[in-house]
């Protein structure tokens, strides 16, 4: 993918609530979104009296109002004195998620909460209460393993799920299927949720099947898919648009970028997890636009991104900075930014490929950030005369030399994973990385090929 997920002369910003997914939609392509309002979910599992006191009740009562702050104290303080609480293991398993972005403690109280209520279940097995907190525990295992890109482990939990209740949603699978190459069956059943007659189900159902084609290295069914599932959803959703503008990059489809990229800003459906504003960004730098790429990255990084998704998109946006300042010829930025993204990847649970491409594509970017840096030390120092000037950058030239020589051996350690990054430096892919080619073909001992 371009990006995974970049932009036009400044457009309109993406509303907050764009940033948010409706309940219950899976949304997959670049990037996958099981997205539940913060303050819409908490209040829906408060409606249901679970609580056994009133420090509970109150708890439930804070959660409901989305006060989250409040929630983790009140929270922690239930579990102080009662460590086996169920509604304190589950707020707080929610602060973690939603306010924190902590995902792993956010999993781990989640299934503490979840041993909690199967006891209670043990004891009153037809309680109707107890079964619906259950299965919504269990749906929301699934969706944090997805966060996390844990595939097997959540569609563990499906089956878990299918076996207590019947099946879950079949779109559900695909995206985990999709993630483990079990392609087949991903788009089976994303050709069922496709022919779907509920409006969300089919956009889930396009999305994962242009998403398959997608990672099949397929372009062109890939974006035909894509249109058709634009045309059979009325052109509503954000998701489908934006993930049809990265299509669109690997057909040489140029001008469908910028349309299909300008679209989902204005698509009814808000259900994108970030804006189409990277997609732009890497449409513009590759056609030498930097005034517009510039305004792009500008408009990418000013959207307000929910917390808990900062993890799985935040990086990406500083790495489109990183290129930028790399086209411009700004080195010393784009090393120091270059370096930030490859100590501190996204996460890749909604993004189609994988960690190891996402680490690779980081790796290139950070070793040419500072091939550029090291030339330019070189430049500078050639054009001083006094021992003064030309000594401290001889000496930085030397220490970022060793750390070239270091991620030199970093970089051919991504070799293996390579196979599938063959579009990186393709100007027509949609993963294509500006500037990064030259180490591509240095490191495989070939002639570069980039432009």
């Amino acid at each position: 993918m371009c990006s995974a997920e970049v932009v036009i002369r400044p457009i309109a910003a993406l509303p907050r609530h764009a940033l948010r997914a409706r309940r219950g939609r899976s949304t997959l392509a670049l990037t996958l979104v099981l997205l539940c309002g913060r303050g819409g979910w908490a209040r829906a599992t408060a409606t249901q009296d679970i609580a056994r006191s009133p420090a509970e009740r109150k708890l439930l009562a804070t959660l409901a109002q989305d006060r989250l702050i409040q929630t983790r104290e009140q929270a922690e303080a239930l579990l102080r004195n009662d460590p086996r609480s169920f509604v304190g293991l589950y707020a707080l398993s929610h602060v973690f998620r939603e306010e924190e972005g902590n995902l792993p403690r956010a999993l781990h109280h989640l299934q503490r909460a979840a041993l909690v209520l199967t006891t209670r279940l043990q004891r009153a097995p037809a309680d109707e209460l107890l079964r619906r907190w259950d299965r919504r525990l269990l749906l929301e295992q699934e969706t944090l393993l997805g966060e996390m890109d844990r595939r097997h482990e959540q569609l563990a939990v499906l089956e878990h799920y299918a076996q207590r209740y019947g099946p879950a949603a079949d779109q559900r699978r695909v995206w985990p299927l999709m993630k483990l190459h079990r392609y087949e069956e991903a788009t089976r059943l994303a050709r069922a949720a496709a022919s779907a007659n509920d409006l969300d189900t089919r956009i889930s159902g396009y999305n994962g099947l242009l998403s398959v084609e997608f990672e099949r290295e397929r372009p062109q069914q890939c974006f035909g898919t894509a249109l058709e599932g634009l045309r059979r959803t009325g052109d509503q959703s954000c998701i489908l648009h934006l993930n049809a503008a990265e299509a669109a990059f690997a057909v040489f489809r140029f001008d469908e970028v910028e349309r299909l990229a300008n679209a989902s800003l204005q698509a009814p459906l808000h259900d994108c997890p970030a804006s189409a504003h990277t997609h732009l960004a890497n449409l513009y730098l590759l056609q030498g636009d930097f005034v517009r790429a510039i305004a792009a990255v500008q408009e990418a990084r000013a959207q307000t991104v929910p917390r808990r998704l900062r993890q799985q998109f935040e990086m990406n946006f500083t790495a489109w900075l990183t290129r930028l300042f790399f086209a411009l010829g700004r080195f010393e930025p784009a090393f120091a930014l270059a370096e930030r993204v490859l100590e501190a990847p996204d996460r890749v649970g909604m993004l189609s490929y994988s960690a190891e491409l996402m680490e690779t594509i980081y790796t290139l970017d950070d070793y040419a950030a500072l091939q550029g840096r090291i030339e330019e030390l070189r430049e500078q120092r050639s054009a001083r005369e006094g021992l003064g000037d030309r000594l401290p950058r001889g000496v930085e030239i030397v220490r970022l030399r060793l750390l070239a020589w270091a991620a030199g051996g970093r970089r051919r350690g991504c070799w293996p994973s390579m196979a599938c990054c063959a579009g990186c430096c393709d100007p027509t892919s949609s993963r294509c990385r500006p500037g990064i080619c030259r180490c591509w073909g240095r490191s495989r001992g070939t002639p570069s090929s980039a432009p």
